[in-house]
């Protein structure tokens, strides 16, 4: 038996190949419109939800 090291990138390059070859809706989705839909950067931002809070005063407070 060898020593080499399992590193987290070689997991994610077998997880990724094993995810690949199991997926059925990647094939089924109809990809006429691709062509349409540009990437302009390498991140995607998502606004976090808004957390409220419940207070037992009867009049309004604002959160920041």
């Amino acid at each position: 038996m060898s020593n080499t090291l399992i590193t987290p990138t070689m997991i994610a390059k077998v997880g990724l190949i094993s995810l690949k070859n199991n997926m059925v809706m990647g094939n089924l989705v109809n990809r006429t419109y691709k062509p349409e839909f540009n990437k302009v950067g390498s991140t995607v931002e998502i606004r976090k939800p808004v957390k409220f809070t419940t207070t037992k005063s009867a009049t309004r407070q604002t959160q920041m």
